[in-house]
């Protein structure tokens, strides 16, 4: 199989072709994966683990000026919402898994 050249009209549409023609997965899907799996492995720790503690901690003080930086709970929702997940889910490993990779 040939891949097109590069040309600047069509660099979305050779980068859906080499992804294709490769059988990869895109790198956000990777990220967002690792975030997930590590998401429901503190899901599923005791309750009074320090580790689930401080992931619900709010810091509290004044923010600065501007647009607020994304937090990693913010990202995570996102991602949760993206597969189709909830907090209920974690608690089953396998069907955690199963969701996060969309199996």
């Amino acid at each position: 199989m040939l891949i097109p050249v590069l040309l600047r009209s069509n660099i979305s549409y050779c980068r859906n072709v080499l992804i294709a023609y490769c059988k990869v997965k895109l790198l956000n899907l990777f990220l967002s994966g690792d975030g997930l799996q590590w998401y429901g492995h503190v899901l599923r720790k005791e309750d009074n683990d320090w580790v689930k503690k401080y992931m619900e901690y709010e810091v509290e003080g004044v923010r600065p000026r501007g647009r607020p930086k994304k937090t990693w709970g913010e990202i995570v929702e996102k991602d949760c919402q993206v597969h189709g997940l909830s907090r209920e889910d974690a608690m089953d490993l396998i069907t955690w898994i199963k969701q996060m990779r969309g199996n």
